[in-house]
């Protein structure tokens, strides 16, 4: 299964972390191949066959799978022993109106669903907890990835300074076009805009990172990926398919002490 990695979590062995492509799966038609979006409105029933078969390939075996139903919100929900309140369905648990999903519990599995939006993880190699945010351009107005690290905060005492994160791929500032009623939330982030064609170009992933860094995690923690999902066809693209499209999984999940897969 060909996910992609990071570079900047390398140096954690006990985390398991990436994104999908498009790539490997047996999805069909506009779906092709590896769709991830199991509660997407356009129902693919091959996506929860892409789905297991990227669980299973991974190199940890989770006890608990947790997904969301994404509201381009702030909630989130933070996973330990026993959930918080959710809806449950064959093999994840699903939390609605959630965007934010973090745990300290190995065995754990997060997955968060992307079209173009943006993923964002943070790791807090002190405490061993992760977290992961789905931040659109809604998202990133309400400032997202500033609730995932407060989050964190509160919920395990992490210190931003300790933190790590990575923005993955996403919409890049070469495509995302917006109008003046979307960048004019974004007037605060000047050098993210592009004025073109009298709209602009924003850059999502820049304003992320930078409201990662006013959270307190040093810039230099913090990975941000080149790739944008609009231009590159490995990847699925609802502004770039017109709506109709498949999704990729960003997933994170702690491994047990000293577990090995074989």
């Amino acid at each position: 299964m060909p996910n992609l990695t990071f570079k900047s979590l390398e140096k954690f062995p006990e985390l398991i972390a990436g994104m999908t492509t498009r790539l490997g799966g047996v999805s069909e038609g506009i779906f092709e191949s590896n769709n991830m979006g199991i509660l997407a409105s356009e129902p693919d029933d091959k996506a929860i066959v892409n789905m297991r078969a990227m669980i299973r390939a991974l190199p940890v075996r989770p006890w608990k799978v947790a997904v969301t139903r994404q509201v381009h919100g702030t909630r989130y929900a933070a996973l330990g022993k026993e959930p918080p309140e959710s809806t449950f369905e064959p093999d994840f648990s699903v939390f609605p109106e959630t965007d934010i999903l973090m745990t300290n519990e190995p065995g754990v599995l997060l997955i968060t669903f992307y079209g173009d939006c943006v993923p964002i993880l943070v790791y807090d190699p002190q405490h061993k907890a992760v977290g992961l945010c789905h931040s659109g351009w809604k998202g990133t107005s309400l400032r997202a990835a500033e609730a995932l690290v407060k989050g964190m905060i509160k919920e395990y005492g992490s210190r931003p300074e300790a933190l790590n994160a990575v923005v993955m791929p996403a919409a890049g500032v070469c495509c995302y076009e917006v109008g003046f009623d979307v960048s004019s939330l974004f007037e605060a982030y000047p050098e993210h805009l592009v004025p073109f064609a009298n709209k602009h170009k924003i850059d999502l992933k820049g304003i992320n990172a930078e409201i990662l860094t006013s959270c307190g995690i040093p810039a230099e923690a913090i990975e941000v990926s080149p790739l944008c999902t609009l231009c590159d066809d490995r990847f699925f693209s609802n502004r770039r398919d017109g709506g109709h499209t498949g999704r990729m999984a960003a997933f994170a999940c702690l491994k047990e002490h000293n577990e090995v897969i074989v």
